[in-house]
């Protein structure tokens, strides 16, 4: 498994997320860890070095003045294949909300 950190389209990064959002993403990285990743010893440490990364890489900016951005992306790709974000990522759905 690799982990690539995503950088553009800039409203794409994880770094737009919400605080409160960006919390449930470390805490659902947490859990995997603790049941996946760390009990797999030294064979897991560059996956564990990755997703570090990543965590790391998410916390260093706060970039959710872009937000706007983002929703407007999810909204023109939701017309265009006539879905609903929220429905179909409920746990992200306040993503969507003003």
């Amino acid at each position: 498994m690799e982990v690539n950190v995503l950088l553009h389209p800039p409203e794409l990064s994880a770094q737009v997320l919400p605080v409160a959002l960006k919390a449930a993403v470390i805490e659902r990285y947490e859990e995997h860890l603790e049941k996946f990743v760390r009990p797999s010893g030294w064979r897991a440490r560059p996956l564990l070095s990755q997703l570090s990364g990543f965590l790391r890489h998410m916390q260093a900016e706060d970039r959710c003045a872009e937000l706007g951005a983002l929703r407007a992306r999810i909204a023109r790709l939701d017309k265009a294949r006539g879905e609903d974000f929220a429905a179909v990522f409920p746990e992200l759905s306040e993503l969507m909300r003003s």
